[in-house]
């Protein structure tokens, strides 16, 4: 019996001093739990302890996890969840022995703003130019988000679209200005971020937009195909043109680019029309312009050319060729197939053309009588003289592209050789480049020649962005004090895929003149200078047979000093 209640002592004295341990202990999770902090359950004891078991309930239902996880997961949370933690521990002789438990409600994620800084972000923008920039957040418990902003310091109309967070300023002026974005979540326990930006608005404004048009023929017999240009300026490329070809208020085709756009129409019937563009900027501003067609009967004899040609021109220089016609109505001139750069005042006939290379050019003056739409044409040839080259000793070597394939609107880069054969140094001198047909333009820096030196300059000019011809001729001028060199190279292009090849053409085409000296091949190989390598041949034979001379003479002259003392010394001899 003594044992018995010994035993029951012992047991007793356990349990008391079990309770007395649990009694210092709390269960107790983190209250800001949510769908990006994890949820964490911990035993607050004393002394410390462990061995114990963590049960999870969701929203009052049990979670089966490992009864050794006091931590859940921010991605299987959810907010307005209810999460509860319970702790037993197991004692042994006691057996499994509860703890506590605590509760916590899973709280609402607050939105990010990407990028963010703790500092003011930059923003930059021009004047004049629309300015939009996009304010991106996201949330983790995918809330609908609002967006707003600040007051703006100093006041400008900056707006931003509440639903998807666009910041707009459609005319902006020069200045910084500074302001806040607020962005804020829905629902349980709603939130909000703030980031703080900086706009900074600097430079020059855009020039206004403004558009030039122009057809060719102007005027012709019916039918009469007209292929119209385009070309605006000003405002925020890319442009779109809308083309009214009678001017009845209906576009009738449109264009995108961000220079100027060709388009073609056929009028089928005799009248005077009013070709109309209407070009619009990226930031919806809006320009037009206008061509007058006449469209006039076939052609006939009424009108009547009192000039019957034009004189020669000089290459690179200002020409002019005056035309004259006589009709019963008011008179309009215009050009067909006419050479680069060639104009024509319409109203006078006046001719005006700086021709850029040497050769025989044939175009067409058409005379239109607008009042009475009739038209008449007639050819004119100008033979073009090849600019004179004063200096002997300065020549053009080659000319090489720096790759041999370019694309429109590319930068192209030429490296042209120039050589002098004086002993004395030629100073200022330059480079000019043009483009034939496009009338692109280019100019090296002056640089300067030493004497009997050569040097490669570097020339850079940049494509057009559309072109409509099958190749184009690229001209390279040499220019100093009383020197001016011509040489060209062949720059072709495939029109399907307006793709530049930079090809040497007909050698006979690519200097000009070639019989100057430093005439070189396409590939910018010089040609070989036969005439100095047979001077050098016969200069290398002479001194051969001076040397063979000479040694002769020396051994003459040796065999004179030699004395014998003996008939033997001069046999061996």
């Amino acid at each position: 019996m003594k044992l018995i209640f010994k035993a029951l002592f012992v047991i007793l004295a356990i349990l008391t001093s079990q309770v007395s341990v649990f009694a210092d202990q709390f269960v107790q999770v983190n209250q800001n739990a949510s769908a990006t902090v994890n949820l964490n359950c911990d035993v607050i004891q004393s002394p410390t302890d462990s061995g114990y078991i963590f049960t999870w309930f969701q929203n009052g239902n049990e979670v089966i996890l490992d009864t050794n996880q006091n931590s859940i997961l921010s991605s299987m949370l959810t907010k307005g969840e209810i999460w509860t933690c319970k702790v037993y521990k197991e004692t042994g002789i006691a057996g499994t022995v509860f703890i506590g438990e605590d509760s916590t409600t899973i709280r609402n994620s607050a939105p990010v703003i990407t990028p963010s800084n703790a500092l003011p972000i930059a923003l930059n923008g021009a004047p004049g130019t629309p300015f939009s920039y996009d304010v991106n957040a996201t949330d983790a418990d995918a809330d609908s988000l609002t967006y707003s902003l600040s007051a703006i310091t100093p006041a400008a109309p900056i707006l931003i679209n509440s639903n998807t967070g666009l910041l707009t300023w459609f005319n902006p002026v020069a200045g910084i200005y500074a302001f806040s974005v607020i962005v804020s979540d829905s629902g349980y326990g709603a939130t909000s971020v703030t980031q703080n930006y900086n706009l900074v608005i600097s430079g020059t404004a855009p020039t206004p937009l403004s558009v030039v048009v122009s057809g060719n023929p102007i005027s012709g017999p019916v039918p009469l195909a007209v292929a119209f240009t385009a070309t605006a300026s000003g405002g925020t490329a890319p442009y779109t043109y809308n083309w009214d070809f009678t001017n009845d208020g209906t576009y009738d085709a449109n264009n995108v680019s961000s220079t100027s756009v060709q388009n073609n129409n056929v009028y089928s019937a005799t009248s005077s029309y009013t070709a109309r563009v209407q070009v619009t900027d990226s930031a919806s501003m809006t320009a037009q312009a206008t061509v007058t067609i006449s469209v006039t009967t076939t052609t006939n004899t009424s009108i009547t050319f009192s000039t019957s040609s034009c004189p020669d021109a000089e290459e690179d220089s200002a020409y002019t060729c005056d035309i004259d016609a006589t009709g019963s109505g008011t008179l309009q001139y215009s050009l067909l197939s006419e050479p680069s750069g060639m104009t024509i005042d319409q109203n006078s006939g006046l001719i005006s053309w700086t021709p850029s290379s040497a050769g025989d050019n044939t175009f067409t003056v058409r005379v239109t009588d607008i009042t009475n739409l009739l038209s008449r044409d007639q050819s004119f040839t100008v033979a073009v003289d090849e600019a004179e080259v004063t200096n002997e000793f300065v020549f053009i070597d080659s000319i090489v592209f720096e790759k041999e394939t370019y694309s429109p609107g590319e930068t192209a880069v030429a490296y042209v050789t120039v050589r002098n054969e004086d002993d004395n140094d030629v100073d200022d001198l330059k480079i000019e480049l043009l483009m034939v047909d496009s009338g692109v333009t280019a100019v090296s820096s002056e640089f300067d020649l030493m004497g009997n030196g050569k040097k490669t300059i570097k020339v850079s000019f940049d494509l057009p962005n559309e072109l409509f011809a099958s190749s184009e001729w690229i001209k390279f001028t040499l220019i100093g004090e009383n020197i001016r060199i011509a040489r060209y190279r062949a720059l072709e292009f495939s029109g399907a895929s307006n793709v530049f090849s930079a090809k040497s053409g007909p050698s006979e085409l690519i200097f000009k003149p070639t019989s100057l000296p430093g005439y070189s091949a396409g590939n910018g190989v010089n040609d070989l200078n036969w005439s100095g390598i047979w001077f050098m041949i016969i200069l290398i034979l002479l001194l051969l047979g001076l040397a063979a001379y000479i040694v002769k003479g020396m051994a003459d002259e040796r065999k004179k000093k030699v004395k014998f003392t003996s008939l033997d010394e001069q046999l061996l001899y």
